[in-house]
């Protein structure tokens, strides 16, 4: 009615202008604020390839219908996954370097219908190999690494936590899902050969889907250009410049000493995560072999994990406030979980164990992510995520190798878990602390760090450019991060 007389006036007021502006975007305005740039087609492209009800029943497929023995499965095929995961996750940031975030994303993406084409048609264990290994470079491109990385050079740094925590919900919504439905399919008579059909449909989809994110595109000096990859790659002499441009900024980067203090809580305290979710399954076997429950309890965690990733949207403000005291908190709790399980040598502990230690430490990572990011450039998320996570795999890899050469991984396991968690408490106590004295408050703030890194590292080759570089010096430490020392 405000448009009409608005027009039987002869004139457009600056309400009605807003009116019919509100009007023409509809959903896609409605979608826009809650789903900020491609963050819509992100969740979807995770809920897509992570759609696989064959997934829980691996182990059994590759028994019962491809013919190996559980000795094959366990020692012969599935250890190439670990490793290659590892080696994957550390050569990632130079592939990203060379190739963009894209071009690797679709790499990894096809690995992963790659994998599925191989649990289909490949009957030889040497197929079964190579499909471990194309899934551990897939994993190497997932939302823990190059993925999470690329989605922070998409968009905003006001948008962080709440496309972290959307894309994290969407990957255990996806799971859940299909872990659940499978097992409806196979109480209704379905094989597992069917179910392998369908993750081998969703992550088609998925793959397909691959080709329409966004390409990321770089500043000047900010990622190689693909095109000149092969030169450089060509000149030994190039290739050793970059490297050396490159590690001057990465000793930047960790020169933030509110990152290298989140970043020790990512590397160390992620082994609880891994721990548990290399052993939990475990676990449940040792003190109930004759339950069936196990499948039904991973999709509790899944659930739990998607409502602990939307939480974290909630908790940015008071995990901000409360600083390094925030991971204490959470680590504590960790710490009690693994002692219950300990103490209490009962499935129930070990359900528990499981679902609040996997996702508790999600609700953790949303917000540890979001944190880390906000402290670094465009340019260096690449290797915020891939020097983190290829630590703490590394770190998580030596710990379950002293475990099992001192004692069983598994009952000894948790009690050493028990023991490094609360030693983990105390770490981020004392992080608290400093922090707390260094700049008399436990907050962060949220001040984000527009440091060019490579200006920087250019301004301090030479004292004889002092004078020259004065004024340089002066705008750029405005723009540095609030809890800089530098």
């Amino acid at each position: 009615r405000r448009t009409r007389a608005a027009k039987r006036r002869g004139g457009t007021s600056q309400a009605t202008m807003e009116t019919e502006a509100t009007d023409g975007g509809g959903w896609k305005a409605r979608v826009g604020s809650i789903f900020p740039g491609p963050s819509l087609l992100f969740c979807i492209y995770q809920f897509l390839i992570n759609f696989k009800p064959s997934e829980p029943h691996v182990a059994p497929y590759l028994v019962s219908v491809k013919g190996f023995t559980n000795q094959q499965v366990n020692h012969d095929i599935f250890p190439y996954l670990t490793y290659t995961y590892f080696l994957a996750t550390a050569l990632s940031t130079p592939a990203v370097q060379l190739l963009g975030y894209k071009r690797v994303i679709l790499l990894g993406t096809f690995c992963r219908l790659f994998t599925r084409l191989l649990l289909l048609y490949g009957n030889t264990l040497w197929e079964m190999q190579i499909m471990q290994v194309a899934y551990g470079i897939a994993s190497a491109t997932d939302l823990n690494v190059v993925f999470g990385a690329y989605m922070f050079f998409m968009i905003e740094q006001k948008h962080f936590q709440r496309v972290v925590s959307f894309a994290h919900a969407a990957k255990f919504l996806s799971e859940l899902v299909s872990a659940e439905g499978g097992q409806i399919l196979l109480h209704l008579g379905m094989s597992l050969t069917s179910l392998m059909y369908i993750s081998l449909v969703a992550v088609s989809i998925g793959t397909g889907l691959a080709f329409f994110l966004p390409d990321a595109k770089s500043d000047p000096g900010e990622e190689i250009d693909p095109q000149k990859g092969e030169e450089i790659a060509l000149s030994p002499m190039g290739m050793v410049q970059w490297g050396h441009v490159k590690w001057n900024s990465i000793r930047q980067l960790y020169q933030n000493f509110p990152l290298l203090k989140l970043s020790i809580i990512w590397v160390f305290a992620s082994n609880v995560y891994y721990f548990i979710d290399n052993y939990g399954t475990i676990l449940f076997q040792a003190r109930g072999p004759d339950t069936d429950m196990n499948g039904h309890v991973g999709a509790v965690m899944c659930l739990v994990a998607s409502f602990t990733s939307l939480l974290a949207t909630y908790l940015e403000a008071p995990a901000l406030k409360l600083g390094f005291i925030f991971y204490a908190i959470m680590q504590a709790i960790f710490t009690f979980n693994v002692l219950v399980a300990v103490i209490f040598p009962v499935l129930w502990s070990s359900w528990s164990c499981f679902v609040i230690g996997m996702s508790g430490w999600n609700l953790v990572l949303c917000i540890l992510y979001a944190q880390c990011g906000h402290c670094v450039q465009n340019h260096m998320y690449n290797f915020l995520f891939g020097i983190n996570t290829t630590c703490a795999l590394a770190f998580t890899s030596l710990f379950q190798l002293i475990v099992q050469l001192i004692g069983n991984p598994v009952e000894f396991g948790f009690q050493a878990l028990a023991m490094y968690s609360g030693l983990m408490t105390l770490i981020c106590v004392y992080l608290a602390l400093s922090h707390f004295l260094e700049y008399g408050s436990f907050t962060f703030e949220r001040t984000h760090a527009n440091v060019d890194y490579p200006a920087m590292q250019a301004l301090m080759t030479s004292e004889e450019d002092e004078e020259e570089n004065l004024n340089e010096v002066e705008i750029m430490s405005l723009q540095r991060h609030p809890y800089d020392p530098r």
